[in-house]
């Protein structure tokens, strides 16, 4: 039996950790199998389960949501219902957790079957975020997740995505904070990414072109 891991990513809402999760979604199944698991079912606006259920795209993964008829119920019940893809080690996972405590608790009630496999819990990076825009709100975020998931967060994503109108000048004065924040945090940076029309820009980074609009943005091409 294959031993794949697991990616937890955790943020803070608009950190654009749902659009990471789709994008590293393809880039890790060109060499892997992999499952992408939506628990994101507190947010309230654009999710993956929207571009799963509603967008139609067609995507190179497994993408499992949780069922409508649970996404009101206690999480914990949310939570037993995807224990299998979880104790199932063949496909690459990646976990799409909501960035507050609801998340958390999620994670927490999931411990007992996360510990058994190569779990890895990421947390996704946007200083352009006013909740992320500094090493107190950051650390602070972290201790929090940790505390009620019993995880440990070792490693980071880096997401540069500012969104339309953005100058390369405040994409750049971004990357300088991110890295400070990551610097004192003592955080390995596992993926960079940065929108994909200022990719030429940023060496090692990964460009990301959006799935996931908002109601105003859904005319756009």
């Amino acid at each position: 039996m294959n031993n794949y891991p697991a990616y937890i990513l955790c943020g803070e809402a608009g950190s654009g950790k749902s659009e990471i999760v789709l994008n590293l979604g393809y880039l890790l199944s060109k060499d892997n199998p992999v499952t992408i698991v939506d628990l994101d079912n507190v947010k309230i606006m654009r999710t993956i389960r929207h571009v799963k259920n509603e967008m139609n795209l067609k995507f190179p993964y497994e993408i499992v949501s949780v069922p409508e008829e649970y996404i009101n119920l206690d999480l914990p019940i949310v939570a037993y219902k995807i224990r299998g893809l979880i104790e199932d080690y063949r496909n690459f996972l990646i976990i799409d957790v909501g960035g507050n405590s609801d998340g958390s608790v999620v994670l927490g009630s999931l411990n007992d079957v996360l510990v058994k496999r190569n779990t890895v819990p990421i947390f996704v990076l946007n200083p352009f975020r006013p909740f992320s825009s500094s090493y107190a709100a950051v650390l602070e975020t972290i201790k929090s997740i940790q505390d009620s998931s019993k995880l440990v967060f070792k490693n980071v994503i880096v997401n540069l995505y500012l969104g339309t109108g953005a100058t390369l000048e405040e994409l750049t004065l971004g990357e300088k904070l991110a890295n400070d924040i990551v610097e004192k945090l003592k955080l390995e940076v596992l993926f960079r990414f940065v929108q994909e029309d200022f990719a030429k820009d940023f060496k090692n980074y990964i460009p990301i072109s959006p799935f996931l609009f908002y109601p105003w943005e859904e005319g756009r091409n």
